[in-house]
């Protein structure tokens, strides 16, 4: 942020350009002769277009050096050449970009409720430094008698589709020191005028605020002045600083200078906004004076406090306020505008429960729909612009779009409470959660939910921002006010007079608003819930001071504490930095408080703030798992400090105090860098992440550097692990002091106790692979040192430890086998259900056929996903008149992506023969079925173990036999009707299969030995069939049966494979994956159509679900009978 202050003369973000007034003289020029006048040398203009979701809404034409813009007609100018009406100068690609950028957020705004069918045309023209400003203006439509109507060109375009016959003008001067955001901030970082936002200001001018005095616009009719008096042509207009109370009231219209002269905008929608407040409608800006000191009347800003619509020299929005959309309401457009604000207060010393959310809109924008993210660009859940109020947010706001923020508060003296379980959500791109914008002495009770996790988000957010018009013209924050007024005087908040040798303390800025930024922005800050960041989760700025944030038990803070706050900010006005009155530091507190709780809380972060955190933590456990950088550091609890910057220091601070039971915990070979400590209690020296074998001894040391060192010193120096399951003896400790620093050391023998791994197992099975690896590291170069370290140094809840026994152990081979079960029954399934759906009448002869099966398998409780085709080809006989036999060969691939506690990749390729027989002695009545397959499976996998850092990939391959037998009887029941038969009747199955693997060896770092094992399964299968059969007058038949059936494995529902270790001697290993589907519904469908020359042709679809697993299968029949 640049915060040069510059003494230079007041500059305004844009101007009414020369001769840009209505004139009387001129109103009867016909409409004719205005569409026909060209534009000048237009063919070397650029056009750009610029679409809201298809609907054309502007067309910038950018003028070329030494392109005139388009004539006005004689109703607009007085005849005489304006100086500005020549592009000087082309418009820079950042430029360019900007206005596209501007243009795009009111395609945004506006395009949801326009009925334009073509584009409002805008001429853009860059001038050079002479106007030192940037500007825009519209012109109504001349109607058929000259006279101009009540509205803008793009106003009547947008809404009542009615072409503007003059384009829109913006000029853009090379004067101005602009900076050039490629995509939108809540906030403008003051580093130059900030250029989009400028356009986005300037096309507000062009689409309709804009005052001309004596004409009937609907802007002027929406203002009133100090005396509650409408604005109408009728009416004169007086400045109030030469009003003569004696003279006549009437036909007068009152007019006070710049932002407080009494003008403001009212209509039924800013009414709406601005219920409750002091506000009568918004502020108008009144008399202004040019360079030459002569005044005019200027009515053409909303002068909202610090509005980015303002003429103000100090303005910290980039977007419009929602009484300021609610204008451009009242002018005519038709804006959801609840899709860019859920709740804006404008009101003074209220108590408000805010049950109001905000989320994304439905498409008609009549209504939010709970839960889904907003994606407004800049969309503001809740804004506060009120002070002294005592706000409760009790519902979610969820602003997920560009910029979005969650709260926004720019009063003064709000407490603003965040109630539990509510979610106060901005994780778009440059997202923030709360943010405190202005002001002092708020406070914050952050209980539920706060995250702004995209790009550049940041939880909470405690930032005045820059100026928009550049920090040079007008720079303002915690006790910083530098300006510089319009006669080129320096301000600010305080003057020392050196007759009374006093200060005096402003009451006002220089656009007469209460100076609200004396003081702290923040007074207290109290964290109980979640705060989640990005970039940041909580953020000071360098030109916010917040006294104190205590983080409380419950508080879960993931991202980064940064203050950039520094007391000796040379813009702190002299008074308060040289007073020892005031605090001008930020107490980061941590610890119960006067709760009845225990603290404990990981930081997910770093801690940055050497010029202004004063960090203590009162009681309970703290663990920083970044860096630290604090002004200082008290410690009467446990502290981790685990983070260490490039240059090994895990701490550095002016001022570090341990309390007598303090527990300071860091990393070994770390460095701690003081300006004074104070040493007492135990410190912890903490093992590095390596991989330490049974019994191990180990050495370890750390530095503290220091100026002033009291005589105090720790009690205890010892070696630790911020292990799961390491256990350490302390051998030996002690110091060696230097000048300006101890350096302390300890040895230690490292241990494990016998289930140090098991302990965390959620099974027996899983518990005998934890007892396992305790063996990986009896010796100094385990093969698996690297798997045993990742485990050592992982999660201290042992979380990571309980799912990596899973996966290290053959789980995944129980998986893959579970599948080839699957994809066997329903080959077996298929079989079955085809011999059975053959035409119901006796044939003689033979029958060749074949069939290509897709299956598809999910099972959740396992955790596996299978997809397998397969083609079958046999030929049946029928041998006598109750018997059929067939012979037939399978071959199937499959693959399995096994997921959950395990990663791995399963392939299989199958080949089987099989016999089959059905004996049926009528068409109707009793009848068997049987058959059996045998084949060889080829399997190989990829395995993945993936633990804390770790990552190894486990490769194997295997040889199989595979097999299947089923058996079924059911009973037929047939009704005939001319051409029709119906054949329907209960039966019974059973399904055995069975897959023996051989012993398998992987390769890769983490490889085991799998044992030879045999997986089967038996499912009895109770249902019942129906078949209907339709004889064509052809000869040819057409067939529909389907079946429904209930299944139950009588097999165990847990598969067991037992392994080892394969590169160390340790004790083997049982690994147990429960079998989804044990029981559920098989259910069939199919249809089948047979031609005269005995070749017929079908298609069939299964599924079957139950107990946490789904399958569906379907396949293309073919048949040729003999």
């Amino acid at each position: 942020m640049k915060n040069k202050i510059l003494a230079g003369k007041k500059i305004y973000n844009c101007k009414c350009r020369k001769h840009m007034t209505l004139q009387r003289s001129a109103l009867s020029v016909a409409v004719s002769m205005l569409c026909s006048l060209p534009l000048q040398q237009s063919e070397a203009s650029t056009l750009y277009l610029i679409n809201y979701k298809g609907k054309p809404m502007f067309e910038l034409q950018v003028l070329n050096a030494g392109e005139n813009m388009q004539k006005l007609p004689d109703a607009f100018s007085d005849g005489e050449e304006d100086e500005f009406s020549t592009a000087q100068r082309n418009l820079k690609d950042e430029e360019i970009s900007g206005l596209i950028m501007a243009g795009s957020l009111w395609a945004e705004i506006l395009g949801p409720g326009t009925v334009n069918t073509s584009p409002v045309k805008v001429q853009v023209l860059g001038l050079d430094e002479q106007l030192g400003n940037a500007a825009a203006t519209s012109y109504p439509n001349l109607n058929a008698s000259g006279k101009p109507e009540s509205v803008v060109g793009p106003l009547g375009q947008f809404t009542m589709n009615k072409p503007a016959q003059l384009p829109a003008f913006v000029f853009i001067s090379e004067g101005l020191d602009f900076n050039y955001p490629t995509t939108w901030y809540t906030l403008p970082d003051g580093d130059g005028f900030d250029y989009a936002a400028t356009v986005f200001h300037e096309f507000g001018h062009a689409l309709g605020v804009g005052f001309l005095e004596g004409y009937d616009l609907n802007f002027n009719n929406f203002l009133y002045d100090c005396c509650d008096v409408q604005y109408s042509t009728e009416k004169e207009l007086v400045a109030l600083n030469s009003y003569n109370t004696d003279d006549s009231e009437e036909n007068i219209f009152l007019v006070g200078d710049g932002a407080q002269s009494g003008v403001y905008f009212k209509g039924q929608h800013v009414s709406e906004v601005l219920a409750g407040s002091d506000l009568k409608g918004i502020p108008v800006n009144g008399v202004e004076y040019n360079q030459d000191w002569n005044q005019f009347f200027e009515l053409s800003h909303f002068e909202l406090d610090r509005s980015m619509m303002s003429h103000q020299n100090y303005r910290n929005y980039t977007f419009f306020m929602e009484a300021e959309l609610a204008a451009f309401q009242d002018l005519g457009y038709t804006i959801d505008r609840k899709n860019f604000y859920g709740r804006s207060i404008y009101a003074n010393n209220q108590t408000i429960v805010n049950t109001q959310g905000f989320y994304a809109r439905t498409a008609d924008g009549s209504a939010y729909i709970n839960g889904q993210p907003n994606t407004a660009t800049l969309g503001t859940g809740l804004h506060v612009y009120g002070k002294n109020n005592k706000i409760t947010q009790a519902a979610d706001l969820l602003a997920g779009g560009t910029g979005g923020v969650g709260i926004r508060v720019d009063g003064s003296e709000n407490k603003i409470t965040i109630a539990d379980a509510v979610q106060v959500r901005a994780d778009g791109l440059n997202g923030t959660g709360v943010l405190f914008a202005y002001g002092s002495d708020q406070e914050l009770n952050a209980q539920g939910t706060i995250t702004a996790l995209g790009e550049g988000g940041v939880a909470l957010r405690f930032d005045f921002g820059g100026n928009l018009l550049g920090n040079e013209t007008e720079y303002r924050g915690s006790y910083i006010w530098t300006s510089v007024d319009e006669k080129d005087v320096f301000n600010s908040y305080c003057y020392f007079d050196e007759c009374s040798g006093e200060w005096s303390l402003a009451k006002k800025d220089n656009n007469g608003f209460e100076i609200t930024n004396f003081g702290a922005l923040m007074g207290e800050v109290n964290i109980t819930g979640t705060v989640a960041g990005n970039a940041a989760a909580v953020y000071i700025s360098d030109n916010a001071l917040v006294q104190e944030i205590n983080v409380l038990p419950g508080a879960q803070i993931v991202g980064n504490i940064i203050s950039n706050w520094d007391p000796d900010n040379e813009y702190i006005t002299a008074f308060v930095k040289e007073n020892k009155d005031f605090d001008l530091t930020t107490d980061l507190i941590f610890g119960a408080g006067d709760t009845d709780r225990k603290f404990a809380m990981t930081l997910y972060g770093s801690i940055y703030g050497p010029e202004s955190l004063d960090v203590n933590l009162t009681d309970g456990e703290l663990t920083v798992l970044g860096t630290t950088q604090t002004l200082s550091l008290s410690n009467n609890g446990k502290l981790s400090l685990l983070g260490s910057d490039a240059n090994g220091y895990a701490l550095k601070t002016q001022t570090i105090s341990l309390g007598e039971n303090s527990v300071l915990r860091l990393p070994s070979a770390a460095n701690v860098s003081a300006e004074s400590a104070k040493l007492d209690g135990t410190l912890t020296m903490l093992l590095p992440r390596a991989y330490y074998s049974n019994n191990q001894e180990t050495k370890t040391s750390l530095k503290i550097e220091y100026n002033n060192k009291s005589e105090d010193n720790f009690d205890t120096v010892k070696i630790d692990a911020l292990s799961p399951t390491l256990n350490i003896t302390n051998l030996e400790s002690g110091s060696n002091s230097n000048t300006g620093q101890t350096e302390y050391f300890a040895s230690g023998k490292v241990y494990r106790n016998p289930d140090a791994y098991a302990r965390y197992a959620d099974s027996v099975a899983a518990a005998s692979t934890g007892y396992a690896l305790v063996h990986l590291a009896d010796s100094a170069d385990s093969p698996y040192a690297d798997l045993i370290s990742a485990l050592d140094f992982s999660s201290l809840s042992g979380s990571s430890i309980r799912k990596a026994l899973h996966s290290v152990s053959a789980e995944s081979y129980s998986a893959a086998a579970q599948a080839s079960l699957r994809l066997l029954n329903a080959q077996d399934r298929k079989l079955f259900y085809r011999l059975w759906a053959d035409p119901i009448e006796e044939i003689y002869g033979t029958k060749i056929y074949g069939d290509v099966l897709y299956s598809v398998y999910d099972s959740d409780g396992a955790s596996w996903e299978s997809d397998g085709y397969s083609a079958v080809i046999g030929a049946d006989t029928k041998l006598t008149g109750a018997l059929t036999l067939g012979v037939n060969l399978t071959l199937n691939s499959l693959n399995t992506d096994i997921k959950g506690n395990n990663g791995a990749e399963a392939k299989a390729q199958s080949a089987l023969l099989g016999l089959r027989g059905l004996y049926r002695p009528h068409s109707d009545g009793f009848y068997l079925q049987g058959s059996i397959r045998a084949g060889m499976q080829y399997g190989d996998m990829d395995r993945i173990v993936s633990v804390n850092g770790y990552r190894a990939t486990m490769d194997s391959d295997w040889l199989s036999f595979i097999g299947s037998v089923q058996a079924a009887a059911g009973y037929d029941l047939l009704f005939t009707n001319d051409n029709s038969t119906l054949c329907t009747g209960p039966f019974a199955a059973a399904h055995y299969s069975l897959i023996r693997t051989p012993d398998i060896d992987e390769s890769g770092s983490a490889a085991i030995n799998i044992d030879g094992t045999t997986y089967d399964s038996l499912p009895l299968e109770l249902g019942w069939r129906f078949k209907l059969q339709q004889k064509n007058t052809s000869g040819s038949s057409f067939m529909l049966f389907a079946d429904a059936s209930y299944f139950y494995d009588v097999t165990y529902n847990k598969d067991h494979t037992t392994a080892s270790f394969k590169y160390t001697k340790a004790p083997t290993f049982d690994s147990e994956l429960k079998r989804d589907g044990s029981y559920g519904i098989y259910l069939n469908l199919g249809a089948e159509l047979e031609l005269t020359s005995g070749f017929s042709a079908g298609l069939t679809c299964g599924a079957e679900t139950g107990s946490e697993l789904t399958g569906f299968n379907i396949s293309a029949d073919f048949n040729y009978r003999f």
